[in-house]
This record gives C-alpha cells, sequence and structure tokens, in this order.
C-alpha cells in the first residue's frame, strides 16, 4: 500500500520579536506541541496556537520573546519536539518487542 503525504504549506510573518506561523493542510496538535515546546523556553514570553475556523485547514502559532530572534525560538522548540517524539517511538517500539 503507498500513501500519498499531503503537502504542507508554512507561511511566516515576522516583526522585531514577535512571529507567526500558518500551517495548512496539518493537525492543530503540531501547533499544541509546538506551543508547549516554545513555553519551556526562557526567553518566550507568549506562545499561542488558534485554529482560526473550524472549516478551515490551516492553524497559526504565534510567539513573542524577550529581545532574541522568533523565529529561532521556533527552530529550537521545533528540533526539541522532534526529539521527544523520536523518544516516544523508540520506547514504543521497545515495548512492542517484549
Amino acid at each position: 500500500m503507498v500513501t500519498k503525504m499531503k503537502k504542507m504549506e508554512i507561511k511566516v510573518e515576522k516583526e522585531d520579536n514577535q512571529a507567526t506561523v500558518e500551517i495548512t493542510d496539518e493537525d492543530l496538535a503540531i501547533g499544541y506541541i509546538l506551543r508547549k515546546e516554545l513555553l519551556k523556553n526562557s526567553e518566550v514570553v507568549f506562545a499561542g496556537a488558534i485554529k482560526p475556523h473550524p472549516l478551515v485547514n490551516n492553524f497559526k502559532v504565534q510567539v513573542e520573546t524577550k529581545k532574541s530572534d522568533p523565529i529561532a525560538q521556533i527552530l529550537a522548540s521545533g528540533d526539541s519536539a522532534v526529539e521527544i517524539s523520536e523518544e516516544i517511538l523508540e520506547k514504543f517500539t521497545k515495548s512492542l518487542k517484549k
């Protein structure tokens, strides 16, 4: 069985220490995961994930930082989320082999 992957679209708006990332064709759960990782960062003042409308297939993640580049914080938080996901997958796979 071959599954065709959807092509997600990402739009980024940045102004000073604030950024909004709009992601299309992905689930809002990704936005919540990214938001949670952003809020762990001491440089982040605000992080939120919203779905503008239930019938529209997109969501936005907004972030505001103290002084640092918000895009750099989003990328670092995304990397952290990927690491956690890989750890969960590894533990899950090991538990299935028992």
